[in-house]
């Protein structure tokens, strides 16, 4: 018994020694655009998934039918790994596999496409947006679900000699305080402009969902929102809560009734056109505490400058008619009054 269990226990540490050096990652790289064309030459680079992020830890090129391969990897330690090709500049990644002594072998496809620089091919399937108030501020957030449903990957143009190429745009209200994005990833694609958030990043066909918020001050009780359309709409809606809906007028149909709890607003029967102004104003607002004591405050100065004012005016009409100091009368001397 002693022995079986020794023999097991070295064929044990066999196996696992070699498949800790026989762990392989492999496949094939074609192209979406052309029939899944397999693509040559195309560079594969095989990343390790850690929990910062992906590390790459290999790189290859593919042959002429357009296979990859990575041998000797870690089979024994249960480590994932994530290959991609890069096509025409663009990274295409692959699916996540993990290797395991039981199956240390992995085989992916990876579906790259060729580009497109125009026309824009990008719609919004599905646009809302979310208007909150929140403390001298209302709190709008929009989530667009943006496809590209042609089988290339949209990389736009340059619209000035020497400048990165745009291939999207999101308008904002001119007067927003900032913007927030849900996803880092998004964050660090867009940039910021005077009243827009612009990126170079190329769209592959498929759908993103893009999710931003962005904060609009007031110190009125009105307050006019007009958001221009960046792309074709084929849903949109636009959602308050009860405390924003009871004086609240948009120019696309009401679909709810119960003002008390919230209240949408959609385009109903037809898409929207990109370039179409989504109009929506807001009446009784909540107004923040300090907007209430700017008012008093600039209450008070108007008095005391007023006051001060109509007192320099007094003074000044007194003057006019020649009023004089009052005179003083010397008391009679004795031989005055014996007199």
């Amino acid at each position: 018994m002693p022995i079986r269990f020794a023999f097991l226990v070295i064929l044990g540490v066999a196996t696992m020694a070699a498949a800790a050096e026989r762990g392989v990652v492999q496949g094939r790289v074609l192209n979406g655009s052309q029939v899944n064309e397999p693509i040559p030459n195309a560079q594969v680079i095989l990343r390790l998934v850690e929990p910062n992020g992906l590390v790459p830890v290999g790189e290859t090129t593919t042959d002429e039918s357009g296979r990859f391969r990575f041998e000797k990897l870690p089979a024994d330690l249960g480590l994932s790994f994530v290959p991609g090709a890069n096509w025409n500049g663009i990274h295409y990644p692959g699916k996540r596999v993990r290797l395991i002594p039981i199956a240390p072998e992995a085989d992916v496809t990876i579906v790259a496409h060729d580009c497109v620089a125009e026309p824009n091919p990008l719609i919004a399937k599905r646009h809302s947006m979310e208007v909150e108030s929140d403390e001298g501020m209302l709190r709008v957030t929009e989530t667009i679900l943006i496809e590209n449903p042609s089988l290339r990957s949209y990389v736009g143009k340059s619209e000035e000699e020497g400048a990165s190429p745009v291939t999207l745009r999101l308008s904002l209200p001119p007067d927003f305080a900032k913007v927030v994005f849900a996803e880092e990833f998004y964050g660090r694609q867009f940039t910021l402009g005077e009243t827009t958030l612009q990126t170079d990043m190329p769209w592959t066909p498929g759908k993103r969902e893009v999710k931003f918020t962005y904060y609009l001050p007031f110190e009125s009780r009105r307050y006019l929102i007009e958001r221009t359309l960046d792309l074709p709409v084929d849903q949109f809606s636009l959602r308050l809560p009860g405390e924003l809906a009871n004086d609240a007028q948009c120019n696309l149909d009401s679909i709810s009734e119960n003002r008390e709890h919230s209240v949408e607003f959609r385009a109903q029967g037809s898409n929207l056109e990109q370039g179409f102004v989504v109009k929506l104003e807001l009446g009784d607002l909540p107004l923040a505490w300090t907007t209430y004591a700017r008012w008093v405050a600039l209450t008070l100065l108007a008095s005391l400058i007023t006051a001060l004012t109509i007192g320099l005016r007094l003074r000044k009409v007194a003057g006019s008619y020649g009023a004089k100091e009052p005179e003083q009368i010397e008391p009679a001397t004795p031989e005055q009054r014996a007199a």
